[in-house]
């Protein structure tokens, strides 16, 4: 497919990016509008390896933003590779790009902007925002469908919306807008959601509950008999769940114009007559209660030619996780396992601000016990607020009014400075997934991103993977991710897993999934697969690795660059973008129980990462934090 990915915008101003947008009303011309929180000069430099990667990826000429935002997007101009333009009107364009405007305009108030985009790219003509507030425009679904494919938008008026506008437009799918979910029903939504993961008898009476208040949203019904698929562009409810008759991709608005440039690039570099499946990268548990996969799956791919990482039993661990995820050259994540919770419980700290004042706040804490460390242990930890001062963090505006909106940070300074005390503690048992349960313990860690130059295809084969789990990897730099809404019976997640194999090799990733879905018989099972992600992603074909030997060889050059990027950024007074120190040090001793095992005897490799580790190694005592 011959795409036109020349210029792009970086702006929050939705208004802004609505004018703009309706310049490019070309067909096949996708104009990708990239979102830009505001944030702390501090919280925004942290996003900037996020942001640039994403920008990078479909090869912009330009990438234009608003005169002042310009001087916030410094930390990211030496990390993209368009060129950052400023520009106050959009007859401005013509400056630094060839370009032509359509002829007539359309004025719409600046409430009416995005129904008013569509409607001027659909007359191909210029958008006008004015201040007086016009007629309002119809919202109305196209009675008669152009496309096979529609896009379903929840709106809820950010720029990303804007970009899945121009996305559908420029690929020629039908457009189809629902208002936004209000928070009170998604609540309600998740609550049901989770009481499945809780109990799968009540079941039946959950769905159909569950239906009914969808419906009131979108029509399931109507999407299903005029369409032969469909992608939800959705805020936080994946809504799409409840159509089984056709192929379902969801996208988050969280980084949704990371999604739709994905889709482009990858469709640009996929080449189906090539020899070779991706790596594929096979982690199981090996529970004595778990059904494994693997052998079937390998299986499968026999017949092509295929190099592949299955790691089971001791090698399944969480460090190994977080060096294949964040480190290893790889198309494909396959976890196979359990999804779990670790120990929980409610607890209510008290604290001592710095203004003197005396506070408390109540937490859901999860953890963990690790490894020993001398006379102590190893705690892994995550806390979730419920109350400051008996007031529900959910509610800001009376957390303002007190005057202790800010109290969390305030909570995290006592905490580093080990000024905590413990008021009350109930050990609770909640059936709620929080983690993946791999040899060594439940991974609860976050997967920051995945190496720039991969983005795989994740499958979390597990219960509930995507209620707490989605958040380990689910909008961190994936192609695509699929997982569960709910617990998952072993033999059902059997059947999914070797039948999405089977189907792989020759179909987009959506379509796999969901001939895959359709073959797990229970409907419990069946109905709690999701897929998030496009609905053309392909598995790339990797002509340039064809053997195991090669792979390793790959994985190790990473690896060493790893330990060289992180070593010398630390002694150089910087801090490196790509890992964690801490994780460095982690890594010190899986090269000598993994990768001395795993990778090729190249002795020059060995040496440089041997001399990398004597290095940091040597410097310990100085690198403690």
């Amino acid at each position: 497919m011959d795409t036109i990915l020349k210029v792009g915008l970086i702006s929050d101003d939705s208004v802004f990016a609505a004018v703009l947008s309706s310049c490019f009303t070309e067909e096949r011309t996708y104009f990708p509008v990239f979102s830009l929180p505001r944030m702390t000069r501090h919280d925004w430099e942290s996003e900037v390896y996020k942001r640039s990667t994403s920008i990078n990826r479909v090869n912009l000429d330009i990438l234009f933003c608003k005169p002042e935002d310009y001087a916030i997007l410094a930390p990211l101009r030496d990390q993209i590779n368009s060129d950052l333009v400023a520009i106050e009107r959009y007859q401005d364009i013509d400056k630094y790009y060839s370009h032509r405007f359509p002829d007539s305009s359309l004025k719409v108030s600046s409430e009416n902007y995005l129904r008013g985009l569509i409607k001027a790219k659909n007359e191909k003509r210029i958008l006008e925002i004015t201040k007086v507030n016009s007629a309002d425009l119809p919202l109305e679904n196209p009675m008669k469908p152009k496309s096979d494919t529609a896009v379903a938008l929840e709106r809820v008026n950010r720029t990303t919306d804007i970009s899945a506008i121009n996305y559908s437009f420029a690929k020629g799918y039908d457009l189809l807008l629902f208002d936004q979910i209000p928070e009170s029903v998604v609540q309600k939504i998740k609550g049901l959601l989770s009481s499945l993961n809780r109990d799968e008898t009540s079941w039946e009476r959950v769905y159909q509950r569950l239906y009914q208040i969808c419906q009131k949203y979108v029509d399931f019904e109507w999407i299903e008999e005029n369409y032969k698929q469909v992608q939800f562009v959705v805020s936080e409810i994946p809504v799409g769940i409840f159509i089984e008759s056709i192929p379902v991709a969801h996208l988050s608005h969280l980084q949704s114009d990371l999604r739709f440039a994905d889709e482009w690039y990858y469709l640009d570099r996929y080449k189906r007559d090539s020899q070779f499946v991706p790596s594929v990268l096979f982690v199981d548990t090996e529970s004595e209660d778990l059904i494994t996969e693997i052998p079937e799956i390998c299986d499968e791919l026999t017949e092509y030619k295929y190099w592949s990482f299955h790691l089971s039993g001791e090698s399944a661990s969480k460090v190994n996780f977080m060096v294949y995820s964040q480190f290893f050259p790889y198309d494909l994540l396959f976890v196979s396992g359990h999804g779990t919770s670790p120990y929980c419980r409610e607890v209510v700290y008290r604290f001592r601000a710095r203004d003197g004042q005396s506070h408390t706040m109540r937490f859901l804490e999860y953890f963990q016990i690790g490894r020993p460390r001398g006379d102590k242990y190893e705690v892994e930890s995550k806390l979730y607020p419920r109350q400051v001062d008996g007031i529900d963090w959910e509610n800001k505006e009376a957390l303002d009014e007190a005057g202790i909106g800010h109290m969390f940070r305030e909570f995290c300074i006592q905490k580093q400075a080990h000024r905590l005390e413990v008021v009350e503690a109930n050990w609770l048992n909640p059936k709620s997934i929080e983690g993946l349960l791999l040899y060594d313990g439940i991974f609860m860690g976050t997967i920051e991103m995945f190496a720039s130059q991969n983005n795989p295809i994740v499958i979390l084969n597990t219960c509930g993977s995507l209620i707490e789990m989605g958040g380990l990897v689910g909008f961190a730099g994936t192609r695509t991710l699929i997982g569960t809404m709910w617990s998952v019976y072993d033999d059902d997640a059997y059947s999914f897993a070797t039948a999405f194999f089977s189907e792989i090799p020759n179909h987009s990733v959506a379509n796999a999934f969901h001939k895959a879905r359709s073959k797990v018989d229970r409907a419990f099972s069946r109905l709690s697969y999701v897929h998030f992600g496009t609905l053309n992603s392909y598995l790339l074909m990797k002509s340039e690795i064809d053997n195991e030997t090669e792979a390793g060889k790959q994985m190790a050059i990473r690896l060493v660059e790893a330990f060289a990027e992180a070593a010398a950024l630390y002694f150089a007074g910087g801090m490196s973008t790509t890992i964690d120190l801490a994780d460095i040090m982690k890594l010190g001793y899986v090269s000598k129980t993994f990768v001395e095992r795993k990778f090729p005897k190249d002795n020059k490799l060995r040496q440089q990462l041997q001399d990398t580790q004597r290095l940091i190694h040597s410097n310990q005592p100085s690198l403690q934090r």
